[in-house]
């Protein structure tokens, strides 16, 4: 699959669940009648044959949740549920946020500041001198 149909997919999935959750129950209930039609073929009654379907198949919400699980987007979606679930804590937690947020700002001006006086004074390459008067 090229990137842009694999990207195309993956924000289809992000943005229009429902719709793609009932393409996939249409899919697997299309999956489960099939293999139910070929058991009857070779001699099963119909239950005997949704039933074997069904035992071959495995539990649909586990079938759902390992092609949900297969994508890129699966990896987007977590992100964005934890780092809502962060902004929450960090709402409900106003002098932790403040403790947090100057923390890192003196983490990274300092690490800033050291930065730069260490390539000021090693990291770049000296004048060279030209002593041929």
């Amino acid at each position: 699959m090229s990137i842009l149909r694999n990207l195309a997919s993956g924000l289809r999935t992000l943005f229009r669940k429902k719709e793609m959750e009932q393409e996939m129950d249409e899919e697997l209930r299309g999956y489960l009648d099939a293999a139910v039609k070929d058991k009857m073929r070779s001699g099963m009654s119909e239950e005997q044959a949704l039933r074997a379907a069904r035992v071959e198949m495995g539990s649909v919400e586990a079938v759902k949740e390992e092609i949900r699980s297969a994508g890129w987007e699966s990896n987007v979606e977590s992100l964005w549920q934890d780092v809502r679930y962060g902004l929450r804590q960090l709402k409900q937690n106003p002098g932790f946020t403040v403790v947090v947020v100057l923390t890192l700002a003196l983490g990274i001006g300092a690490n800033s500041t050291v930065f730069s006086v260490l390539n000021g004074l090693f990291l770049r390459a000296f004048p060279s001198l030209n002593l041929s008067g």
